[in-house]
Formats: structure tokens, sequence, C-alpha cells
């Protein structure tokens, strides 16, 4: 049985089960689906949250010619939209933009 890595999306989504829905993250458990639905709710958070980053690059001006003419102020300007920009979670099967400007490394 291959595991699929999980990441921050996924990790979120299993905290919310788990404080939430434990009786659904204990279904999923034991019958071998958690892993993939977390790597599934993962994946599709993270490219709504990448589809994100480049309409605020693009809103922002944070262009390919900006990166070739100023590589620090470009690398400085893409740091600053994901520490800024909302965070994709799930609510009743939907995604919603939540606004955090913390995240852990």
């Amino acid at each position: 049985m291959y595991i699929q890595p999980i990441g921050l999306f996924g990790q979120r989504h299993l905290r919310y089960l788990k404080e939430c829905h434990n009786g659904v993250c204990i279904n999923l458990l034991t019958s071998g689906r958690l892993n993939t639905c977390l790597a599934d709710i993962d994946e599709q958070a993270q490219e709504c949250f990448e589809r994100l980053i480049e309409q605020m690059r693009q809103v922002q001006g944070t262009t390919e010619q900006l990166k070739a003419e100023n590589q620090l102020e470009w690398v400085l300007k893409i740091q600053k939209l994901k520490f800024s920009a909302p965070i994709p979670y799930r609510l009743n099967g939907t995604y919603i933009l939540h606004c955090c400007f913390f995240r852990p490394l």
C-alpha cells in the first residue's frame, strides 16, 4: 500500500476532522481511505492557493521582467504575496479562503 505525502492543507484538514468530526476521521482511518482523502484535499487546496498567488502576482505587477531586472525585489514581492494570501480550507465540501498572516515553516 502506497502512502501519499500529506502537505500543510491536508494536515490542517486532518486536525479539523479530529476536532470536529472524529467519527468521520475514524471511519476513514479504519477503511484505509484517510490518507488518500487527505492527499486529495491537500492537492486541491494547494492548486487553489497557487492560482490565487498567480492572480495576486499579476495584479501587483510582479512580472518576469522584474525578475530579470531585479531578482531580489522580485523574490521579496513573491514572499510577501505568499505570506499575505488567504489560505484555502474546506468547509462542507467547498473551499473557502481564510486570511491568516502566520504560516508555520
